[in-house]
């Protein structure tokens, strides 16, 4: 999958993400757009947290394929 959809009951664009691999580094970083979409294409398969605005509207785990 090449794009992240995320899907939320609150307005959540123009909030800051980090991506954060399995090891703990944070890979990406970015506001997420008007349509809740993250790019998500520079990155290998594997499993890797969201963490949205340092986690004050928490993290999501998610498999990239």
């Amino acid at each position: 999958s090449e794009i992240l959809q995320i899907q939320s009951t609150i307005d959540i664009s123009n909030v800051a993400y980090e991506i954060i691999d399995a090891q703990g580094r944070i890979i990406l970083v970015g506001t997420i757009n008007n349509q809740s979409l993250i790019d998500v294409s520079t990155i290998t398969e594997g499993v890797y947290t969201l963490r949205l605005n340092e986690g004050e509207y928490g993290n999501v785990r998610f498999v990239k394929q």
